[in-house]
């Protein structure tokens, strides 16, 4: 019942009954806090914040070390020409066009699928990296994105003195 605000007999104010978007809204918020817990119960102490579009928005495998973050995304049949891979601030976009084509022929048959469509994933990134050390590498369909941290966003460990 948390999910659904329940009022149980009483009327709705008049204001309530105007505002159509209102239980929308409600329900957004509720959805996003509820994959909000679910995301940070995954042990990752930074916020997934990602905007996608596209026929198939491809997903993202993001790890961070000490001195840099990976992205990984597997792109099987994408044509490495057709990616573009951009950093701007502490947001990654990737983008591309994805084209394939399947034909099948036999003695009373003939089968023909052709599927195009572009796609665009940016997320943003949980450190401030060096636009300059960026490297992207695809290999049998997995793009590999290695992203430097700058020196400030490293983490620096601080010696424990003691006063005796």
């Amino acid at each position: 019942m948390n999910l659904v605000p329940w009022k149980g007999k009483k009327r709705e104010a008049a204001s309530d009954l105007l505002d159509l978007a209102a239980p929308a809204a409600r329900m957004r918020n509720e959805m996003e806090r509820l994959f909000e817990r679910f995301l940070n119960g995954t042990g990752l102490d930074w916020p997934i914040e990602s905007f996608a579009f596209g026929p198939e928005v491809p997903a993202l495998d993001i790890t961070e070390t000490d001195d840099q973050v990976v992205v990984r995304t597997e792109l099987p049949g994408v044509d490495p020409k057709e990616l573009e891979v951009s950093v701007t601030g502490d947001m990654l976009s990737i983008s591309g066009e994805k084209k394939s084509q399947m034909e099948k022929k036999g003695e009373n048959f003939y089968h023909s699928e052709r599927r195009f469509g572009m796609f665009r994933r940016s997320v943003r990134l949980p450190s401030h990296v060096d636009r300059d050390r960026v490297t992207a590498d695809y290999t049998n369909g997995v793009l590999t994105i290695t992203l430097k941290k700058h020196e400030s966003a490293k983490a620096k460990k601080v010696p424990v003195r003691t006063s005796e």
